[in-house]
């Protein structure tokens, strides 16, 4: 423990850059900005998916910006940090069992929205989809159904 921590928080070990979800909704922010993040930035599109996304899901609450943009900010400093798979590894645990397939259904659209999924962002599916248990034939159903769902899309630089 640092000299000052005693005073001002945290530890030395650098532990406490590490985003941990306060609820399941701080989760969601957590994953998404995870494996939003995984080409580099957030773009604006991606920011609007996940703005709608919680006005229409009943379990977030959207009424007070706050709610929102504090968990986010964290996170996204988190992930700047540590990485994304260590965010995506503490929120897992938050997100109950009948809202996971949701999560990834929500995370493959967001990473393939522009058109272009890269190695990178492969790989964080891929991580994803074991961190919350996703079988392989549900994720394989999900992607080929974005793939025909996008197909003749343009492709958003």
């Amino acid at each position: 423990m640092g000299l000052f921590n005693k005073f001002f928080g945290g530890d030395s070990s650098g532990s406490n850059n590490v985003f941990v979800p306060r609820n399941e909704q701080e989760a969601w922010v957590g994953i998404f900005v995870a494996c939003a993040m995984s080409d580099g930035s957030i773009s604006e599109m991606e920011q609007d998916m996940l703005n709608r996304f919680m006005v229409f899901k009943s379990w977030f609450d959207t009424t007070h910006t706050d709610l929102v943009m504090q968990p986010y900010r964290r996170a996204y400093h988190s992930v700047e940090l540590s990485g994304g798979n260590s965010v995506i590894d503490t929120c897992v645990a938050f997100i109950t069992e009948d809202r996971r397939d949701t999560l990834f259904c929500f995370i493959v659209e967001v990473l393939m929205s522009d058109g272009i999924l890269d190695d990178t962002e492969k790989n964080v599916i891929e991580y994803l989809q074991k961190s919350l248990g996703i079988s392989d034939e549900l994720a394989v159903k999900i992607i080929d159904v974005y793939f025909i769902r996008s197909k003749g899309d343009l492709i958003l630089y």
